[in-house]
């Protein structure tokens, strides 16, 4: 997976910042998961303060884009964002579902 920063906007009263991102990819679309590990370690921040907002891709692709929020700290992230996209962005939400599933 190739990830291409676009835009990088920092928003300090909101003590985060909105990335743009185009990836490039073989086979399935990455997990949030798999895409947060990478932009985190790519822009050298803590995977848990990185919030995926939306993964776009056009159907037989192997292109997306992909809109991410990178917070300062854990009470920003808390205070700001939606419970939403906390809970899709955890690994213990996933790993939950997994084990209801069974």
């Amino acid at each position: 997976m190739k990830l291409e920063v676009i835009e990088k906007k920092e928003e300090p009263l909101f003590n985060r910042e909105n990335i743009k991102v185009n990836l490039n990819f073989e086979g399935k679309t990455p997990s949030r998961q798999s895409l947060k590990d990478k932009l985190s370690t790519q822009l050298k921040a803590n995977s848990e303060l990185v919030i995926i907002r939306k993964i776009g891709q056009k159907f037989g692709s192997t292109s997306a884009s992909c809109e991410a929020r990178i917070y300062k700290d854990v009470e920003s992230l808390k205070k700001l964002e939606s419970q939403k996209y906390i809970k899709n962005n955890t690994k213990e939400s996933k790993e939950e579902a997994k084990e209801g599933e069974q």
